[in-house]
Parts: structure tokens; sequence; C-alpha cells
């Protein structure tokens, strides 16, 4: 079994080592950026207050969150709890997790992902 190293080839000159280590900062810190983007886009969202009134009595009949003006990351913890009683599983609640920077994601696309998939699921909790 081939342990990936076959079509590696070594590097043919110290300055093309360096222009290939450059290339890879110069995309690490492209990558970086995107991820800090996406994490601060996702905090103002769930910072914003639950308007929907079908929502607000979802928070309020799960007894969850305590008194006061809920947010968006109360209802997401209220659909994401009740999607996993409802399913018996943790699924959920890991993706959960993954979205707070609380477990590890292997890219940004699983981060949109394990999103999408949480907030399609705010809907059919509350209905």
């Amino acid at each position: 079994m081939a342990d990936g190293h076959e079509n590696l080839r070594p590097f043919q000159s110290v300055e093309e080592a360096r222009e290939k280590g450059r290339k890879g900062g110069i995309k690490s810190g492209v990558t970086r950026r995107k991820k800090k983007t996406i994490a601060q886009a996702m905090e103002l969202i769930l910072r914003q207050s639950v308007t929907d009134k079908k929502q607000l009595e979802a928070i309020e009949k799960s007894g969850l969150v305590p008194s006061g003006k809920p947010n968006m990351q109360d209802l997401l913890l209220v659909s994401v709890f009740m999607r996993s009683v409802k399913s018996g599983t943790i699924d959920d609640l890991l993706k959960y997790q993954k979205l707070l920077g609380e477990g590890p994601l292997e890219n940004e696309s699983d981060t949109l992902k394990a999103a999408r998939e949480i907030l399609e699921g705010i809907d059919s909790v509350i209905d």
C-alpha cells in the first residue's frame, strides 16, 4: 500500500523552495482572513434579536433560555437541542459545537455545510 509520497518530487533549487513557501504563506493568509470574516459574520448574526413570533414562542416553550430578549444564538441552541431530542442523536449538537469553534472542522466548506444543515433544521423544529 502506498503512503502518498510516491508522486512527490524534490525541489530543484533553493529558489524554487523559497518561491513555493512564499506562495503557501500568502495562500495561508488569505484563508485565515476568510475564516475570520466568516466567524465575525456568524457572530453578528447570532447576536441579532429574535423578532418572529413563532420563533419566540418556541424559545419560551423550551424553557432552555432565561427570560429576557432572546437572540438568534438562543434560537439556534433551542432548535439544535430539540432536533437532537427528536432524532435521538447528538449529530446536530456536535455540528453546533463545531460552528462555535469548539470542535475541529476540516475546512471552510465543512463550516458552511454544517451551518446550512443546522439552519435548515430550525424551521422543522419550530413547525
